[in-house]
Order: structure tokens, then C-alpha cells, then sequence
């Protein structure tokens, strides 16, 4: 099977459903496996460049610069399919695009913050290797949130209402998980995002259904 890479990934507004660039439809489960594999390559490429501080290759400066371009480029691929694929960014208008990239800016200010205490930190001695790079695989979770964010954001753009935040029954949620659960669909502006305001990052395995696409076995899409 062809991996399929989160630039290959948009939104089908009509049918309710992520899609590939190739043609079929996405499940919850692929989304999470494509989600899952662009975490794992930014980790990778985050302890990368710690390496190379640690080599003497990079001054803290540059490490600071380079792992918030890093999470920054990240972050934004993660909220352009999360908000429905290239194309429809592309479609909005001025005032959708300064939400939606004042949106991935805000979300970047705390990672930034803990960026430059961490190379401030390493400039000390404080840091062993191994949590230099434990760290920078950290910043991950400074990223995935994105997805969610974006997708929440057009949904309110497609003049989806309702939606509903539910947990995964079988995960070991951290704590601000269930107080963002919901019983039943509320307006869809007062859902918190998977993955913001949570120390777990997208990994608690929470769902939000929106109210309002067409499927055959629900009247909702689950994000």
C-alpha cells in the first residue's frame, strides 16, 4: 500500500469525509495513521537537530532558530489539512486566512516561550544529551493540536453548529481530557480542539462529531 502523506490529504465538503489526492476516501483510523506517521517523522527530524547541538554544529542560537522554524512549518501543513487540504486555504477570503493563520501563531506563542528556555538551559549545562533530546522530540505535541484547531475552524466556516467532543473508552486520558467531553451536540464555538489546553496532546484518542454532514449511518462527520 502506497503511504499517503499529509499534503495528499483534503477535505470532501460534500460527501462529509477526508480524501486523497488519489481518489479514496479516509477513514478515522487512516487519519490517525497519517497523523501518527507526521509525528513521528517531525520528532525524528526535532532530535536531529538537536544532535547536532550536541555535536558543536550549532551554537544555541541557531538551535533555537531551527526548531522553531521547525514546529512552525509543521504546524502549519498539520492546520492546512486539518482545514480541508492546499486548495481550500487557497479559496478563503482575507479575513479567513488572518483568523486561520492568527490562529496557528497563537497556538505557537507557548512552544516559542519553552524554546528558548530550553537552549538557555542547554547554554547552562544544565542538560544531559539524553534530555536534550527527550526535549526536542517534546515539542511535537506543540504541533498536532493544529490539526484539530483547523479542522474545528472550517467546520464553523462550512456553517456547521453543532458538535459533540467525545472520549475514547479505551484510552488512559490525563486530566483535562473528560472536562472537554460533552453529553449531547453544543455550539460548535465552545469545543475545545483535541489536543489544546491538554498536557496529552492529540494522543488522548478523543473524537469530535460534527453535526450537519450527511452520511449513510450518522448525521455527523467524526473528525
Amino acid at each position: 500500500m502506497v503511504q499517503i502523506r499529509l499534503g495528499d490529504v483534503f477535505f470532501n465538503r460534500k460527501a462529509g469525509r477526508y480524501q486523497s489526492k488519489a481518489g479514496g476516501f479516509l477513514s478515522v483510523s487512516d487519519i490517525d495513521s497519517i497523523l501518527a506517521a507526521e509525528e513521528q517523522a517531525l520528532a525524528t527530524r526535532l532530535e536531529n537537530i538537536a544532535v547536532r547541538a550536541i555535536k558543536g554544529k550549532w551554537d544555541s542560537g541557531e538551535l533555537e532558530r531551527a526548531l522553531k522554524l521547525e514546529i512552525k512549518e509543521s504546524s502549519i501543513q498539520m492546520a492546512i489539512a486539518g482545514a480541508g487540504g492546499q486548495k481550500r486555504v487557497a479559496q478563503m477570503n482575507k479575513k479567513e486566512l488572518g483568523r486561520f493563520y492568527g490562529g496557528i501563531s497563537g497556538q505557537l506563542k507557548d512552544p516559542y516561550k519553552r524554546i528558548e528556555r530550553f537552549t538557555k538551559q542547554i547554554t547552562k549545562g544544565k542538560l544531559s544529551e539524553a534530555e536534550i533530546l527527550a526535549r526536542s522530540r517534546s515539542y511535537v505535541n506543540s504541533v498536532t493540536p493544529q490539526f484539530s484547531k483547523a479542522q474545528v475552524f472550517e467546520r464553523r466556516n462550512a456553517g456547521i453548529k453543532l458538535a459533540k467532543r467525545m472520549l475514547d473508552p479505551t484510552a488512559n486520558h490525563c486530566p483535562a481530557c473528560p472536562q472537554y467531553a460533552t453529553d449531547d451536540f453544543i455550539p460548535i464555538e465552545e469545543i475545545v480542539p483535541i489536543g489544546v489546553a491538554c498536557p496529552c496532546g492529540r494522543h488522548c484518542r478523543c473524537r469530535i462529531v460534527f453535526k450537519g454532514f450527511s452520511l449513510s449511518s450518522r448525521n455527523g462527520m467524526i473528525g
